[in-house]
């Protein structure tokens, strides 16, 4: 695909993102998002996860009477709050909780600098503050590691740990349906010095189906459009597993309705992507995602 091509559909793309996402939606996944009882979510908010998660943000408020649910099971659970989203996954690595934040709270972190956006994650009982790099430090990092040809580029995002000084570099090919993430260890006594721990590139084939879809590949190109409305880099910070970022993708992206701005999907590159697959796959495929 050309540049051209490319920069106006990702033009276009962040315009509708800029609206309601709902409004322009696709019906068949909101529909496999429902509304929960405040009671049934109650235990599974008094996880060691979720307290976690409260500890690390002391002043953090539950709107219980506003959960919602990925579908009829309890795979996904989304808790809207006063500091953003928190949407608590349980998956065969077992139960992660991740508040992805919609502002900037400095109680979470003193250093949290303005223009970049953040998550707290707990897969225990203890929360790791995650964020996206400054143009600067995705700079730097990027240089350091040797992928000086990413900097700049609207398809990558970097991401780090402060803690830990860990950086991830998430370059995501919506053409090639390809997403490649290098995970980064500081090994520097004294000043930042990035050395690769990790590196894994997936790729979207045809191994997930369900009710004669291609759930891999319609969830691909879910995913890769989102990614390029621009709404939705927090989703990929820290590099995630996958049913961890197809909860975000819905709950996040989506505004926490299921709906996705792909009504003309054929027009942006967007192909291929059936409704009614969609639906059939959200309860039964989401891992085939990414």
């Amino acid at each position: 695909m050309d540049s051209d091509k490319s920069s106006s559909r990702r033009n276009i793309l962040k315009g509708v993102a800029t609206g309601s996402l709902a409004a322009v939606g696709l019906p068949g996944l909101a529909s496999a998002v429902e509304d929960v009882d405040p009671e049934d979510v109650g235990s599974l908010m008094k996880s060691e996860q979720v307290r976690a998660i409260e500890r690390a943000d002391p002043k953090l408020k539950l709107q219980l009477n506003e959960a919602k649910a990925l579908g009829s099971s309890d795979f996904a659970v989304m808790v809207p709050t006063n500091h953003g989203r928190l949407v608590v996954v349980d998956h065969d690595g077992g139960r992660e909780a991740v508040l992805q934040f919609d502002q900037r709270v400095s109680a979470v972190d003193a250093d949290w600098p303005e223009g970049t956006t953040g998550k707290l994650k707990a897969t225990g009982d203890e929360a790791v503050f995650q964020r996206t790099a400054t143009s600067e430090e995705s700079r730097q990092a990027l240089e350091q590691l040797g992928e000086t040809d990413l900097v700049g580029s609207d398809d990558v995002v970097v991401s780090l740990t402060p803690e830990t000084g860990e950086h991830y570099v998430t370059r995501v090919d919506a053409d090639a349906k390809e997403m490649e993430t290098i995970t980064a260890r500081d090994t520097g006594s004294s000043g930042m010095d990035l050395s690769v721990a990790e590196r894994d590139v997936r790729s979207h084939g045809d191994d997930v189906s369900t009710a004669g879809c291609d759930c891999d590949d319609e969830a691909a190109d879910l995913i890769y459009c989102v990614y390029q409305a621009g709404s939705c880099l927090s989703c990929f910070v820290g590099s995630p597993v996958p049913p961890v970022l197809a909860a975000c993708i819905v709950f996040v992206c989506a505004g926490g309705t299921g709906g996705v701005p792909l009504t003309f999907v054929a027009d942006l590159g967007c192909t291929d992507v059936d409704p009614s697959c969609v639906q059939n796959c959200a309860e039964s495929a989401w891992e085939g995602l990414v």
